[in-house]
């Protein structure tokens, strides 16, 4: 984001891509270790998307998007207690 690369000066800030395209079928497999981040990029990703299509500022140097006619997640965690 924007405003948290100019004031987090404590910590090197480090921005993500994500590149999909329609015209090839694609998968996106997101791992590491706990703590890392992959949570917060896949809620990135969908709320850009949101926000892109309600016109609204997009965080971005460039996006290109289409329609989208839905968001989905499944976040599946598994506890062995």
């Amino acid at each position: 984001h924007p405003v948290v690369e100019q004031i987090n000066i404590s910590e090197r800030f480090i921005p993500n891509d994500c590149y999909l395209d329609t015209n090839k079928e694609q998968i996106l497999i997101i791992t590491g270790p706990n703590m890392a981040g992959k949570s917060t990029f896949l809620r990135q990703v969908a709320l850009i998307c949101i926000i892109a299509q309600m016109g609204c500022f997009v965080p971005a140097k460039s996006a290109n998007l289409g329609i989208i006619d839905s968001v989905n997640k499944s976040f599946k965690v598994a506890y062995d207690f």
